[in-house]
């Protein structure tokens, strides 16, 4: 019986057009609920027929069509139509059956307008239709067959068909509003249907098509869930690969417990930094970025990976580099104050003592001379090796710079600092074969060792650097200890402006001002002379004549002279080119050159090597020597200064007539000018012996047809005289003190020299 209702139902459920209205999971929650309705109308109308008198049989009879619709739309087969239909003709009949047992009274009638209320929950034309017909036709047929279980007025028994079709149009127009908001429902759902489908299909193109390695896992059991083809090509898995892991596969194994156990807290931890395994072994680290999202129904995970192996390889070089010397790999001298400064820090916290070393390379710039800077490179990378497999793991082994090194060593004494030291002595006293040649390279060093706490890092260094020109004064080949009997010693200042002197090169204190040579017959201004100045941070500015001599001695003034040499030269290139220095002649540069200099084998080609770095004309350059200079290593100086005067370089003789006896060498140098020393120029205007010796001295330079300068200008007299001597030039205080590069530039754009020299004439 039941087949024999469905089977036409279906039929025609079949030609009609599927409702778009809701999916399956919402569509089936619905037909539960009318379903429940319908069961409720199964028990209740036998109940309500027996209150309005009716036999048992007769109610029971009434209901079982109810019953056979509310089972045929229960069974699972015949699609959503066909059992909506059913539903619906079901709730139809149960309106049909309360309005028999009510009598037929309008009031009963209301029923069909909730029940076709209620069908609109399914939001589909079908079912809604089919309970529409119900209505019209029932009231049509049983109208005529039976007026009373219709009707109970006497035009509607009369005229059946006509108040079917009333009744129709009552329970649509009284549906209206439910049809309204169903089918604006409807079309809303159609638009966030296409839009969704357009969003996934966006998120798809995108996940699919993305340069960056994405995948989404499900966040409770961390397995893989979808995975794009730059994952696949990047971490070297196909796609069923991936799909068969969880993401603890790509993690270290020691990871899986950190993973895990922010799972169980709630977050899989998916930002941030993260080393992952690729297919073929291989270790890469990538940044992760992620957003929750819901797929598939499960709380998953969207990740976005990018690579940074190679950025985090080359930041790693980046630091390296910044912190070690590119040559012998060792710390630099960054690296070494910093480690310093925490070692002293967990001196202060612990009281374990440490000590400095410091160390030069005995005489290794004639290493460099002779055999050329490659050489010298090897032997510092085999001073290196040395000085690393001589001290403990975990101690600090610098190259400041140059041939200077530096070990920092924590916790030892003195005793284990001097054995330390002992076994670089030993280990720099083995040959060193280059290229099938031995050479021998010794060391000097300074020990300072801080055995408690109240050590600074400036007064560790500084003790160290004491000690160190202790050692060279011994002789060298020895590293020294400091100790407080140092302080006693008469060198102990010397010691220390070297030492100090050392660090104003690396760091910068040093400076240059400049002293204008003045030319007599115009008063326009011929050159300046450089003259180099020292601002020590504690001391102030220390006086030339406190620390040239310490320079000397040292050996410092060679790298200490090319500095000024190739600070002068860019600095007359800057006024140069910022239109200081106008008129048809170029401004000539005076440098000062001290013996020590001058005997360095490779003094010519450092100067050449210095023009052709800063572009300076060498017919710009004038190099000062004194006559001590000419004097020590005569035949030796005579070519160094010929190979000069050969790059284009004019010489001048400083302070000449301070030293008598060099009086016959000056027909055998190659000189173009002399400056004649302050001290026969002091005090010219009263002295008429001094007039006369002066007069002998520039008449012997006009024999040689050498331009002369007066130095040490003071007063408008000595001015007054020099000019009528006929000397060429003339510098000193009265003329201009020496001005800094700023000052200087000012100098040249709007020198006053001319008026000076009338007002001394005219005085």
């Amino acid at each position: 019986m039941l087949a024999a209702v469905i089977a036409p139902l279906r039929r025609v459920a079949a030609a009609l057009p599927e409702g778009r209205g809701l999916g399956p999971e919402a569509w089936m929650r619905r037909h539960r609920v009318i379903l429940g309705v319908l069961w409720l109308h199964v028990l209740g109308l036998p109940l309500f027929g027996l209150s309005r008198g009716y036999s048992f049989g007769h109610c029971l009879t009434d209901a079982a069509p109810v019953a056979l619709l509310a089972l045929a739309a229960l069974q699972p087969r015949g699609g959503q139509v066909l059992r909506s239909v059913l539903a619906a003709l079901g709730l139809m009949t149960s309106s049909a059956v309360l309005v028999h047992l009510s009598g037929g009274v309008m009031e009963a009638h209301f029923h069909f307008f909730v029940m076709i209320a209620l069908l609109s929950a399914y939001r589909d034309w079908v079912p809604f239709l089919f309970a529409l017909a119900f209505v019209v036709v029932e009231h049509g047929v049983i109208g005529v067959i039976d007026p009373r279980s219709v009707h109970d007025e006497i035009d509607e028994v009369l005229h059946p068909w006509r108040w079917a079709l009333i009744h129709g149009g009552f329970v649509l127009a009284a549906a209206a509003a439910n049809v309204y908001a169903w089918t604006t429902s409807e079309e809303d759902h159609r638009r966030a249907v296409a839009e969704s489908r357009r969003s996934e299909e966006t998120f798809r193109a995108l996940f699919e098509c993305s340069p960056q390695p994405m995948w989404v896992y499900e966040v409770r059991t961390l397995a893989f869930l979808a995975v794009n083809e730059a994952a696949i090509t990047h971490y070297g898995y196909s796609r069923d690969e991936f799909l068969a892991m969880s993401i603890l596969d790509i993690r270290p194994a020691e990871d899986a417990g950190r993973v895990r156990e922010r799972v169980r807290l709630g977050d899989s931890g998916a930002s941030g930094v993260w080393e992952h395994r690729v297919r073929d072994g291989r270790s890469i680290h990538v940044e992760i970025s992620s957003e929750h999202l819901a797929f598939h129904g499960r709380d998953a995970k969207l990740i976005v990976a990018h690579d940074i192996t190679e950025r985090l390889a080359l930041e790693g070089e980046l630091h390296h580099r910044a912190f070690h010397d590119a040559l012998s790999g060792l710390a630099n001298r960054d690296l070494f104050h910093d480690r310093l400064g925490h070692a002293l820090a967990r001196l202060s916290r612990q009281g374990q003592p440490l000590a400095v070393l410091t160390l030069d390379l005995d005489d290794f710039k004639a290493i460099n001379d002779s055999r050329g800077h490659h050489t010298g490179d090897q032997v510092l990378r085999e001073v290196a090796r040395r000085l690393e497999d001589a001290v403990r793991p975990g101690d600090t082994v610098a190259r400041m710079g140059g041939d200077e090194f530096a070990l920092l060593l924590e916790e030892v004494d003195v005793v284990a600092a001097e054995a330390i030291a002992a076994r670089i002595t030993a280990a720099m006293q083995r040959p060193i074969l280059l290229h099938d040649e031995e050479m021998f390279v010794t060391t000097s060093g300074g020990l300072s060792v801080c055995s408690g706490w109240g050590c600074s890092e400036h007064e560790l260094l500084r003790h160290a650097d004491i000690a160190l020109y202790a050692a060279k004064a011994a002789g060298k080949g020895v590293i020294e200890t400091f100790t407080p009997a140092m302080r006693e010693s008469g060198d102990l200042h010397r010691i220390e402006v070297a030492a100090r002197l050392r660090q104003a090169l690396v760091r910068g204190e040093l400076f240059l001002e400049y002293q204008p040579v003045i030319r007599l017959s115009t008063g326009g201004v011929r050159g300046v002379e450089a003259l180099v100045r020292w601002r020590d941070p504690e001391r102030g500015v220390v006086s030339p004549a406190e620390f040239i001599p310490v320079a000397e001695d040292t050996g410092l003034i060679v790298p200490l002279g090319e500095w000024v040499l190739a600070e002068a030269c860019r600095q007359v290139r800057v006024w140069e080119a910022g239109g200081a220095v106008g008129g048809g002649e170029r401004l000539a540069l005076s440098v000062n050159i001290s013996p020590r200099q001058l005997r360095e084998p490779d003094f010519v080609a450092v100067v050449a090597r210095v023009l052709d770095a800063t572009g300076f004309d060498p017919a710009q350059l004038v190099l000062e020597l004194t006559e001590s200079a000419v004097l020590d290593g005569f035949a030796r100086c005579v070519e160094s200064l010929e190979q000069l005067r050969a790059l284009g370089i004019r010489i001048a003789i400083d302070d000449f007539g301070s030293g008598y006896s060099s009086l016959g060498y000056l027909r055998d140098l190659p000189l173009d000018t002399v400056k004649i020393d302050r001290r026969f120029i002091a005090g010219i205007g009263e002295d008429a012996a001094g007039r006369e010796l002066t007069l002998a001295i520039v008449r012997l330079v006009d024999t040689l047809g050498l331009p002369t300068i007066a130095e040490g200008m003071e007063t408008a007299g000595e001015l007054d005289y020099v000019r009528a001597l006929g000397i060429d030039f003339a510098q000193g205080y009265f003329l201009s003190r020496p001005l800094s590069a700023p000052a200087m530039a000012q100098f040249l754009a709007g020198s006053r020299v001319a008026e000076l020299m009338e007002y001394a004439a005219a005085s």
